[in-house]
């Protein structure tokens, strides 16, 4: 009197369970590889904003410093860095930072300030203006 009582057992859900699972992982993987592309793509885009600003500056002080025809001392401009010059356009070079990175959507804590130099220089030209 041997009888399987088969149809008694409950069928746990074991394969769907894991195939939900993996599903799950690969989901969590995807989000991750197009995190990293975007934060790759981001990161791209700020080294070459900070690229394209240095090649600006290298393109003013190579025009300044080749000028013959002026008296001013334009050799040295921005040579030393203990100098004014050289810490202006270093201000200058971060700046163009901000305004390339805005263009990206990229947040910079510069973009700001150059807000408030836009007031001032619209406050500034009002006043020349009366």
């Amino acid at each position: 009197m041997t009888k399987k009582y088969t149809d008694n057992v409950l069928q746990f859900p074991i394969k769907k369970k894991a195939l939900e699972l993996l599903l799950q992982k690969q989901t969590e993987t995807k989000a991750q590889q197009t995190e990293k592309e975007l934060f790759e793509l981001k990161e791209a885009e700020y080294d070459d904003c900070i690229y394209m600003s240095q090649l600006c500056i290298e393109a003013i002080l190579d025009t300044i410093q080749s000028q013959e025809d002026t008296a001013f001392n334009t050799h040295t401009f921005a040579v030393d860095q203990n100098s004014k010059s050289y810490k202006d356009i270093h201000v200058i070079l971060n700046l163009l930072v901000a305004a390339f990175l805005r263009e990206h959507e990229i947040k910079h804590i510069m973009q700001e300030d150059l807000d408030d130099l836009l007031i001032k220089l619209r406050l500034i030209a009002d006043e020349n203006k009366i």
